[in-house]
């Protein structure tokens, strides 16, 4: 293990070393946070929701109109303040304070980019809009200042959120 253990170090220190999270890592109540919103969004939304894919974490919708209400259904959910009261923000503070240069996130959440904030850790913030102006210019991260960068969207912006294939086949047709 300190073999492996130092060599990660190394790669972290010279930033050959990308961190990715994945939707279910931010936790509430002893449950993923992740689980919580795709329950509720079945619940609320059965009319708009034809299946949900459950492996890949995807849904599909009745029609384009279906999709825009579910897309504001993840908005509201997110914007509850008594999510971020009742967040568990432990593994976020110990990550922010790992020196990668880059963290992608799968979750359209910002708790990493809000706990680092919160703790004065030096960062950038960004996220992909797979409608519109796809592929934004970014300063490269660094470790002085590292990029956390939301590849699935954030839930304040309707037009970045990857909620079903034809999102994801956006995202993958923008060479991500």
């Amino acid at each position: 293990w300190k073999r492996i253990f130092n060599t990660l170090l190394d790669q972290i220190e010279h930033q050959q070393c990308v961190l990715l999270l994945g939707p279910e890592l931010a936790q509430m109540d002893g449950q993923p946070i992740q689980q919580q919103l795709r329950e509720q969004l079945l619940a609320d939304y059965a009319t708009e929701i034809s299946y949900y894919y459950a492996r890949d974490g995807l849904f599909l919708f009745t029609d384009e109109l279906a999709k825009g209400d579910v897309q504001g259904g993840v908005r509201l959910f997110y914007k509850n303040p008594d999510l971020g009261a009742k967040l568990d923000e432990t593994v976020f503070k110990k990550i922010a304070q790992i020196p990668f240069h880059l963290v992608l996130s799968i979750s359209p959440d910002n708790f990493l980019s809000e706990v680092c904030y919160k703790y004065g850790v030096k960062h950038r913030s960004a996220f992909f809009h797979h409608r519109g102006d796809a592929v934004q210019l970014i300063d490269p991260p660094s470790k002085e200042i590292p990029l956390v960068y939301q590849l699935f969207g954030r839930f304040s912006q309707d037009d970045s959120l990857v909620l079903d294939y034809e999102d994801l086949f956006r995202l993958l047709q923008a060479g991500l």
